[in-house]
């Protein structure tokens, strides 16, 4: 399964995402080829762009390839905002296209998601991060950005949210104790359509451990 994630940079949502995959077991490559780079140097202190761990690799810098991924049971691309000149060579199962409601945010995510090639990926959702009124609606933002997704998220501007942003970016690790509905609607959703986890209390079981 390959999983991608355009636009906003803020890894907390490709980072939970992941950790559901680490947590079932599933061996996981990770890429950061975000400009922030703030996933990779969230996990690694060192000057290496490569990081093994016990049943995941995270990268940084990578134009994914067939070849790269044949020994991993899912991949979660963490593109954010980059615009590299050259495509990726495989095509995501998943999309999250993430933007806030600041028209520069929505101009670069659509670019970006255009020059990765995953704009006409059939699986995307959209994801509205710190909302702060409700000025647009999600339908308008996705016409905007150019895309038809197949579900949408609006995540209002939270306080817990943000922190356990800042305490993933300091400790290189947190957990979703406490965080907001919205995002745990958003991860158990994941849980459900991309990993398998039918059940819905299952689902909302198995989130209350990450």
């Amino acid at each position: 399964m390959i999983v991608a994630y355009v636009g906003f940079e803020r890894c907390d949502i490709a980072y939970y995402i992941s950790k559901l995959s680490i947590e079932l077991n599933m061996r996981t490559l990770i890429v950061d080829n975000s400009i922030s780079g703030d996933f990779f140097r969230s996990l690694s202190d060192t000057a290496d762009r490569i990081r093994e761990f016990n049943n995941f690799t995270i990268i940084r810098g990578l134009n994914v390839r067939e070849d790269d991924i044949e020994d991993f049971e899912n991949v979660i691309i963490y593109h954010g905002l980059s615009r590299y000149d050259e495509k990726y060579q495989i095509t995501p199962d998943y999309v999250y296209v993430s933007t806030t409601m600041s028209p520069h945010v929505i101009y670069d995510t659509a670019a970006a998601l255009a020059k990765a090639g995953f704009d006409k990926v059939k699986n995307q959702i959209l994801v509205l991060e710190d909302e702060v009124q409700k000025k647009y609606s999600l339908q308008q933002i996705a016409s905007d950005i150019g895309i038809v997704p197949v579900n949408g998220y609006a995540l209002p501007l939270n306080e817990v949210d943000h922190n356990k942003y800042e305490m993933l970016c300091s400790n290189g690790q947190v957990s979703m104790k406490n965080v907001s509905a919205d995002m745990k609607e958003l991860i158990a959703e994941a849980a459900k359509e991309i990993f398998g986890v039918q059940n819905p209390k299952a689902a909302n079981k198995f989130i209350s451990k990450l």
